[in-house]
């Protein structure tokens, strides 16, 4: 059985699969890499791109993957753009969810662990912050977690769904390994910001408000490591696995620092000044710390010291054309045949390199290949962002390949996003070209560096690139189609 994390390929989601594999559990993530970055994905876990709000996406992972639990971490975070754009964060967090657990209901799927917020609980009426204390949210984020919290509680009573929410604030570190750490985009928690002084990214931090009523009249914070949350998540998990009851939980340290104290450690592991400037400051408490003073769960433990897709018609299959029915321009039906392309059925359709049509031009032949790399109608469609990347790095090395550059016609996308087209002067068919498109698909899988093309003068919409995730779409279809092709990855279905 499988673990699936929610928002895996961003901060707190990414090394909580980390240490789900390290655990040796079998992981499977879906992000819709809003925020998240595929390059923070375990290469051992199975990565869907996708949104929870789309039914058919969640439908799709509980009926491909063995699930058992769920840890969710897909929310939209910022307390600020919370403020501005309210309904942007009813719609992810409140209605994505509430599609999820739809989904989840109609699987069988009855454990979720929630990574919650403690801005459930607004306005602190005690330092440190419990459990029992009122929830009165002084933000549309803070309102939606709380919500959702109540969500997961009524459809329990209703569908025997069993979950642990994990309320806590101010995650922060990176895994041991260095491979995985903050990378938020705007950055906007303080421990980064302040390191952005030194690394020379920004000439001072910021200080919002310094006459609080703390000890240094700066805000106090509860930090808490991100492998210690990834690490409470898990074992909030297993203590579902092995019976235990929906409960609501604080994470903390119990023992706040203020801005000013951060920045000063900073200041002696650095060596940097680090000169701070003073804007208008936040309306935010001024002390924000929990702890948990009720018996500590037995699950827990002690502190260690954090529009879907997974990866479309072609122009034609060597099929008989269907007649269909259409009008000119008078409104009178006449008789036009479909493209072949149209004739083939696509829900059986597999990844795979196919001949789609020949032509003949003069005496000579082109044949066009159809490199489908998702399964049409069944597996998410790729972004324009990763599909236009395939495209430079694809085309660049066929017009180099020393081979077969002086075949190559046109290599170009579907509009349906599942795949490319191949033109190449010859006749040929699919088993001749799989070595030519098995090494241009190990060329992107690889590549590193600047995208060939992509600037300004030589592109017509350059800033839409992701060479990440075009090489994670490579790797899959390389694995999928093209290391081992059948008889199905290279004719079509009948």
């Amino acid at each position: 059985m499988a673990i699936l994390v929610l928002g895996g390929a961003g901060y707190i989601g990414s090394h909580t699969a980390y240490e789900l594999i390290d655990n040796g559990v079998d992981v499977v993530i879906a992000d819709n890499l809003e925020t998240g970055h595929i390059e923070a994905v375990h290469p051992k876990a199975r990565f869907y791109q996708g949104d929870i709000r789309d039914r058919a996406f969640c439908d799709m992972l509980f009926e491909k993957e063995p699930i058992e639990g769920v840890i969710h971490f897909a929310a939209n975070s910022l307390v600020g753009e919370s403020m501005t754009k309210p309904l942007k964060y009813y719609d992810n967090n409140l209605c994505g969810t509430k599609v999820l657990l739809e989904s989840m209901v109609a699987h069988g799927v009855d454990k979720i662990v929630f990574s919650s917020t403690a801005a459930t609980y607004g306005e602190p009426e005690n330092i440190p912050i419990l459990e029992t204390d009122p929830t009165h949210p002084t933000n549309t984020y803070g309102e939606t977690k709380l919500s959702m919290e109540r969500m997961f509680h009524w459809v329990g009573q209703a569908h025997g769904l069993r979950y642990v929410s994990l309320r806590y604030f101010n995650a922060c570190g990176a895994h041991k390994s260095g491979q995985i750490g903050e990378a938020h985009h705007p950055e906007t928690h303080l421990i980064p910001l302040i390191l952005q002084v030194p690394l020379g990214q920004r000439e001072q931090v910021s200080i919002y408000g310094d006459d609080y009523d703390t000890r240094d009249g700066t805000c106090v914070r509860d930090y808490i490591h991100v492998t210690d949350l990834a690490q409470a998540h898990i074992l909030a998990m297993e203590y579902l696995q092995n019976g235990g009851e929906s409960s609501i939980f604080n994470l903390g340290n119990g023992v706040g620092f203020t801005v000013k104290e951060v920045i000063e450690t900073a200041r002696k592991v650095t060596g940097h000044a680090i000169p701070p400037r003073s804007p208008p400051r936040a309306a935010t408490p001024p002390s924000w710390w929990q702890a948990a003073r009720r018996p500590r769960p037995s699950w827990a433990g002690s502190p260690s010291t954090t529009t879907w897709r997974l990866l479309s018609p072609a122009p034609g299959s060597g099929t008989r054309a269907t007649p269909t029915a259409t009008a000119n321009k008078r409104g009178e039906k006449s008789s036009m045949e479909k493209i072949a392309s149209f004739t083939v059925n696509h829900l059986d359709l597999l990844p795979g390199v196919y001949v789609s049509r020949k032509d003949h031009v003069g005496k000579e032949v082109l044949t066009t290949f159809d490199l489908r790399m998702c399964a049409p109608n069944r597996e998410p469609v790729m972004n324009t962002a990763e599909l236009h990347t395939i495209e430079h790095l694809a085309a660049t090395y066929l017009r180099n390949e020393p081979d077969w550059k002086e075949k190559i016609i046109y290599f170009g996308p579907m509009g349906c996003r599942t795949g490319c087209y191949l033109i190449l002067a010859g006749d040929y068919q699919s088993q001749d070209v799989v070595p030519l498109v098995r090494d241009t698909f190990r060329f992107i899988a690889e590549y590193e560096g600047e995208i060939p093309g992509a600037a300004a003068k030589d592109c017509g919409n350059y800033l839409d690139q992701n060479l990440p995730m075009a090489r994670f779409l490579a790797k899959k279809y390389l694995a999928e189609a093209l290391e081992h092709p059948t008889e199905k990855n290279l004719n079509y279905p009948e």
